[in-house]
């Protein structure tokens, strides 16, 4: 808990444009999405295949949060995996 915390202090001082110009159109791939706040102040940011121009700054932590989730979702297969 306190590592996702950590991650979580580092994104509140990271800044990004509120609009980012999408750059081409597609009809394929993978389109990602993270939310970020409390209640009446937040953010909600969407993407296609990799972050747009002005948004790399959160880069670093969405690929670590990444590798939490993929540790605690590689975990619970463990754990449930001996459990049965």
């Amino acid at each position: 808990r306190g590592r996702v915390e950590g991650i979580l202090a580092r994104l509140e001082k990271t800044t990004v444009p509120l609009g980012a110009a999408q750059e081409y159109t597609t009809c394929d791939g993978t389109s990602y999405e993270f939310a970020f706040g409390r209640h009446n102040a937040s953010v909600r940011l969407a993407w296609h295949h990799e972050l747009p121009q002005g948004w790399q700054a959160v880069q670093p932590v969405i690929d670590e949060l990444l590798l939490v989730f993929n540790e605690t979702w590689e975990a619970q297969g463990a754990t449930a995996s001996t459990s049965s």
